[in-house]
């Protein structure tokens, strides 16, 4: 006998109103979530991303600034022809610069002048930049020069450590080798300078204890040692400050507002929420009387 069964029915449902609104939410939850994530990612990369350059840069400048103040006032006596530095910092007029290392007023940074016969004498004897400092190679050999570093906004606008170097002639006066200032290092907003000196009362003396720091303008109002026409003349070592930026238009700080202190110049505010940090040092010069 044959049997007959009813067929069996599918239901063709979808899915309800409310489930579709669950998936949505869901889906909205972890979209958010990963959102979030790749952003705290991207905001982490960048704030390392711009500590790094802020600390390189600092590292560039102090490296160039440093090594050249160790130099002040060299000459190689042995050197024919080599004419002697007189003194270790340059404080004539140099271009439109006068004096040529000065103290900056209120947040402004300082200039310094590094006063040197620079080596090797062979004619190849650089300038601030690497480059010879005259085609004549008996000129380049046994010339004094003045290297001056300042800072200044470079084409972008960027605040960067530049240099411009000056042939020193036997009157003290300071010709150009440099038609202007050069971008060392970008991203160096201010250069704070502090003289270290000692307390002789005769130019002759010798002193090896350094009697405290002070700025250009301290030293300009002393009055010079006995037998001296100037009152640099027994700088020992120098405190540099700077304040280092990355060099790029970042955001990357967070904070609304922030303020430096370097040396003997006024609070340094700036708002525009770019990575900084202020760097110092201090260096022993090579050539001071001992």
């Amino acid at each position: 006998m044959t049997r007959n069964y009813p067929a069996k029915t599918h239901s063709a449902q979808g899915y309800s109103l409310i489930e579709l609104m669950i998936s949505v939410a869901i889906s909205a939850f972890f979209l958010t979530v990963a959102t979030s994530f790749l952003l705290g990612a991207r905001t982490a990369h960048s704030t390392q991303d711009a500590s790094s350059r802020v600390q390189e840069n600092a590292r560039f400048a102090l490296d160039e600034i440093t090594h050249m103040i160790r130099m002040a006032g060299h000459v190689d006596m042995l050197s024919p022809g080599a004419k002697i530095p007189q003194g270790q910092f340059y404080t004539g007029t140099c271009g439109g610069f006068d004096p040529c290392t000065a103290n900056g007023v209120g947040t402004q940074a300082d200039r310094i002048a590094v006063l040197l016969n620079p080596p090797p004498d062979d004619g190849t004897d650089p300038d601030c930049i690497g480059n010879p400092i005259s085609a004549n190679a008996t000129v380049a050999a046994e010339s004094v020069v003045a290297n001056l570093y300042l800072v200044a906004d470079d084409v972008d606008g960027i605040s960067s450590l530049q240099c411009q170097s000056f042939i020193i002639d036997a009157d003290g006066i300071a010709t150009a080798i440099n038609a202007t200032p050069q971008v060392l290092v970008s991203g160096i907003d201010n250069l704070q300078i502090m003289y270290g000196i000692t307390d002789i009362q005769k130019a002759g003396d010798i002193d090896t204890n350094l009697e405290r720091y002070v700025s250009a303008d301290t030293i300009n109002g002393l009055t010079p040692p006995e037998g001296a026409s100037s009152s640099w003349v027994d700088i020992k070592a120098v405190r540099v400050a700077l304040l280092a930026s990355s060099g790029t238009q970042d955001r990357s700080s967070g904070a609304a507002s922030q303020t430096y202190s370097l040396f003997d110049a006024d609070d340094i505010v700036v708002s525009d929420r770019a990575k900084r940090q202020s760097f110092s040092t201090t260096v022993m010069i090579n050539n001071a009387r001992d």
